[in-house]
């Protein structure tokens, strides 16, 4: 089965008067064992100063199913023609596992490295997922991020409550932390928004 997704939305932060334009499309095919998708997306953050962190980027991923209980995943967002100066979306590349212990429980690992202008990281991902009751779901994650002065380890809970208002509508409530390892010229868009690597 084929899908054809996209989004075009502007953002703007009125406190530090801040905008975002993104753009993305993306094609993807879903069969029984495995699933592949391909996408582009460009985007542009202008700040109050005039200054631009732009990133334009080919998207690539896909899952492979090896047994009932073993998945593989791996995704790749690439930076194109120069652009990868917009600290939300660097160059990344991601591998992972997913390993079923019960219908509701799932170990996982991942490994995920980032490059760009003002960002370089590298996240080594173990925990636990597990769905207790429906639209739950709770993780226990250990994780290390990695630079070239040494690398940090540290313990990471979640949270996430999934709820059903109406047959249109519904919403999701979470609680994450987490981290990330930035070079001293990284901006952000939204100080209150958790970084998009590393958390």
């Amino acid at each position: 089965r084929f899908d054809l997704s996209g989004e075009i939305s502007r953002s703007d932060n009125l406190d530090t008067d801040a905008r975002r334009d993104l753009a993305e499309a993306e094609l993807g095919y879903t069969a029984t064992d495995y699933s592949l998708t391909t996408g582009l997306r460009q985007v542009r953050d202008k700040y109050d100063d005039g200054e631009e962190k732009n990133s334009t980027q080919g998207l690539m991923g896909g899952h492979y199913k090896l047994s009932d209980r073993l998945t593989l995943n791996a995704a790749h967002e690439q930076s194109l023609g120069g652009d990868n100066d917009n600290e939300d979306f660097p160059t990344r590349t991601l591998v992972g596992a997913d390993y079923r212990l019960t219908a509701a429980t799932s170990l996982f690992a991942e490994h995920e490295w980032a490059r760009g202008e003002e960002i370089s990281a590298e996240r080594t991902r173990f925990g636990l997922k597990t769905s207790p009751w429906s639209g739950a779901t709770l993780s226990s994650t250990l994780e290390q991020i990695s630079e070239e002065e040494g690398a940090r380890m540290f313990a990471l809970f979640g949270m996430k409550q999934s709820l059903q208002l109406s047959s249109r509508w519904s919403t999701d409530i979470s609680l994450d932390h987490g981290r990330t390892v930035r070079g001293e010229g990284a901006r952000d868009f939204d100080k209150d928004t958790p970084d998009a690597i590393g958390s």
